[in-house]
């Protein structure tokens, strides 16, 4: 008996165990799948950050493009305003010595270019208008230039204030990370014989679902507990109604004891009456001691039963209160982890919520720097086309201006040599009238005494004195700030108008 119940109870004990085993699994897989989520989680923030620092590396190099443009053909505006300054310097010379050269001709005969200077001058006037029109366009590119200074300074701000948000994500980032690798070293903890479960990436739906399951398991668990404890009880009820009847028995056999004793005295009372008669029938005493000793014997084997069936029953009471307090804890651990493992739940749906919200957010302000950032550079793009526009215009008025001098200039060679050729033929007739002059003296012989003074004749009309034009020159052409020549655009006009011909 003591042996089947030992039995009985081992197998109880290792279906516990294995119970309790299967028990403590569920919760661990929901932990394992959750810090799978978080790390997705992370893995996404990471991918957005990511594209945030390549987006951002795009813009820079965009504006140090467009930057490295701008300097570049402000440094060849410049080598070329300093090449066209030389070209005008030459040009103003070749004026001076042509202003002398008219000056010289203007003695021999001044009536005869009063006109080509008015021309001229008009001319000069005109291009002046021009070279003014060309200034204004070059105040509004360089206004064009500041505003784009002043966005690209702009653009390098907000790059600044992202690189300083940037900042503040990676920092928020690495103590999220901090986080995640605490709660990875908790769960490597918790969960070293469970590797294989960690690499398990279902999703939230599917721990709900095994939580559900593992609910139903946990149901039925305690149900086939509930089972075992009815039946403890059926045997331990078995076993009582078992104790009644031998205690039943055990009351019959003393009182038969009892009447066995006072028949055991009442027979040795007859015994020592009947000493007589026992002499005589020694034979019967004989098998009536025989059979008061297996009386004996039988009641021995009954109170040596008796006592079995007491350890046995306390046995049983021993067994059954500690299973009952087994059963008891087991209840209290299932509804402690049933708690925990919602307590779980929540933080990790509420965790989801925020990191949810938290993208979302991110995702929005992304959205709204980058449609910030396209309007901007929609606008840079804008204002570059203009300048190109305006640039080509420039490009096409110098042409036009080049043009217009180079006839200005053929027509100055033309009348300067049609000047040297008069020079010429002036020289020839004064060398002819210079020896006319002396062949005549010499026919003439020597002058003789001067005659008497003639009468004076009638006032003539009052004249006036024609002075030769001024001679436009190439500074008087642009306005003077501050006591110096103001000549950006006009500079950049005359160099445009004196490009060799190589580098058209």
């Amino acid at each position: 008996m003591k042996d089947s119940f030992s039995g009985y109870e081992n197998q109880l004990f290792n279906e516990e165990d294995l119970t309790g085993e299967e028990e403590e699994i569920p919760p661990l897989r929901g932990r394992a799948r959750g810090g799978c989520m978080k790390c997705q989680q992370t893995h996404s923030l990471q991918l957005a950050v990511k594209m945030l620092y390549g987006f951002l590396a795009l813009l820079i190099i965009a504006v140090a493009v467009l930057a490295s443009l701008v300097f570049r053909r402000v440094d060849n505006l410049s080598e070329e305003e300093i090449f066209y300054h030389k070209q005008i310097s030459k040009v103003q010379e070749s004026i001076k010595d042509i202003r002398t050269v008219n000056n010289y001709s203007n003695c021999l005969d001044v009536a005869q270019y009063k006109e080509e200077i008015a021309r001229l001058k008009k001319e000069y006037e005109e291009i002046q208008k021009m070279v003014l029109s060309q200034e204004q366009q070059l105040d509004q590119a360089t206004q064009s230039q500041q505003s784009l200074t002043q966005t690209s300074n702009r653009m390098t701000r907000d790059l600044q204030s992202f690189g300083i948000m940037i900042k503040r994500i990676n920092q928020s980032l690495g103590l999220y990370l901090d986080q995640v690798t605490g709660w990875q070293v908790v769960i490597n903890e918790t969960d070293q014989g469970m590797k294989t479960l960690v690499e398990d990436q279902y999703d939230l739906k599917a721990t709900m679902q095994q939580v559900n399951t593992t609910v139903a398991l946990s149901a039925l668990w305690i149900g086939a507990l509930q089972r075992k404890a009815e039946e403890e009880t059926l045997v331990l009820q078995k076993i009582t109604a078992d104790w009644q009847n031998y205690s039943r028995v055990l009351s019959t056999l003393k009182s038969n004891a009892s009447i066995t004793t006072q028949i055991v005295r009442v027979i040795q009372n007859g015994l020592s009456a009947t000493h007589q008669r026992i002499s005589m029938s020694s034979e019967m005493v004989h098998d009536l001691t025989l059979q008061v000793m297996n009386l004996q014997m039988q009641l021995d084997n009954v109170s040596s039963y008796i006592d079995e069936h007491e350890e046995n029953m306390h046995d049983h009471q021993y067994h059954a209160k500690y299973y009952e307090n087994r059963t008891g804890e087991r209840f209290v651990t299932l509804d402690a982890r049933m708690k925990s493992i919602e307590m779980e739940i929540d933080t990790l749906s509420s965790s989801f919520k925020a990191t949810v919200s938290h993208v979302r957010s991110m995702y929005q302000y992304i959205n709204q720097e980058s449609s910030s950032c396209q309007s901007r550079l929609n606008s840079h793009t804008e204002d570059l086309q203009n300048l190109n526009n305006t640039v080509l215009l420039l490009l096409h008025l110098a042409d036009t201006l080049r043009m217009q001098y180079m006839m200005l200039n053929v027509r100055l060679d033309a009348d300067v040599r049609n000047l040297s050729m008069v020079i010429e033929e002036m020289k020839l007739v004064d060398t002819s009238h210079a020896k006319q002059i002396q062949n005549f003296t010499i026919l003439k012989g020597v002058p003789g005494p001067p005659g008497p003074k003639g009468s004076r004749g009638e006032t003539g009309a009052k004249g006036s004195v024609e002075e030769p034009a001024a001679v436009v020159t190439a500074p008087d052409l642009f306005p003077k700030r501050g006591g110096a020549i103001w000549t950006p655009l006009a500079l950049l006009a005359s160099q445009v108008l004196f490009l060799p011909e190589g580098s058209s």
